[in-house]
């Protein structure tokens, strides 16, 4: 398996999919930075040509913390 998919799935299993709701910056501030260094690694998989892969890992991780399907912003 790609070492990129094994850091995204790393990543995705840590962080913190409430941030937005935390009262305290601090954490705000970390789950924002983790949110975009996930997608950071999503757009390095993407340029191998693992764009829907990562994007489907993601959406996956998405739908257990949220209990909701994952739609894009952009769609």
């Amino acid at each position: 398996m790609n070492k990129l998919f094994k850091l995204l799935e790393s990543q995705l299993e840590s962080h913190d999919w409430f941030y937005g709701y935390s009262d305290d910056h601090r954490y705000y501030k970390s789950g924002s930075r983790e949110h975009r260094q996930i997608w950071e690694t999503i757009d390095k998989l993407s340029s191998e040509g693992y764009k829907v892969e990562a994007e489907q890992m993601y959406a996956k991780y998405y739908e257990q913390n949220h209990k909701k399907p994952y739609v894009p912003w952009w769609k």
